[in-house]
């Protein structure tokens, strides 16, 4: 009899901390684990190297972001249809607002995952100085307008079909690990 894979999917807005907490976890629990910004960085960093990225690197990233995710959720989903467990961190910002994202991978892989959304909102002024530490160069577009991101993109309950949800809020990276390990715990997870 095989066992059912499990799909843990680490959202958030951009330095929230859903890499180094997801790439953590799969560590700790011997899982495959993709990552995003390292799937699609490359091939950014190439395109803007030959095109540039025009007015914005805001309007780069997302004119870009559907075929980025489209590779990065087939490669799930080929690790899934393998019947194995898996990691993986992503921004998120569409798909948690997806009720059949889950559903859609689900027929994608070709087999019935168990589908953990993790999504991490972090404190607004916590969530600033994160940004400021990670210096990254998407931040640009960011930092100057703070306020303006935070009300476009502030953290959301994800309305996605996950068979469990977990929406961690916190204002310091300090016991993040600690609380979503008592999460996943009282998950049965």
């Amino acid at each position: 009899m095989s066992v059912r894979p499990v799909f843990y999917l680490f959202s958030g807005l951009t330095a929230s901390g859903k890499t180094v907490l997801a790439r953590t976890f799969a560590s700790s629990r011997s899982l495959a684990y993709v990552d995003y910004d390292t799937l699609v960085q490359p091939m950014l960093r190439a395109i803007e190297r030959q095109d540039g990225v025009g007015d914005s690197r805001a309007a780069f990233y997302r004119k870009w972001r559907e075929p980025c995710y489209e590779g990065l959720w087939d490669i799930c989903a080929e690790i899934l249809g393998c019947g194995s467990s898996l990691a993986a961190s992503a921004p998120c910002g569409n798909e948690v607002k997806d009720p059949e994202f889950f559903s859609t991978l689900k027929k994608k892989a070709g087999v019935d995952f168990k589908a953990v959304g993790i999504y991490l909102a972090p404190e607004s002024s916590f969530h600033l100085e994160a940004m400021k530490r990670r210096n990254a160069i998407w931040n640009e577009d960011i930092i100057p307008d703070w306020e303006n991101y935070r009300r476009l993109h502030s953290p959301q309950r994800p309305v996605w079909d996950a068979d469990v949800n977990i929406y961690l809020e916190y204002n310091s990276f300090d016991n993040l690990n600690a609380m979503f390990e008592n999460v996943l715990k009282e998950n049965g997870l």
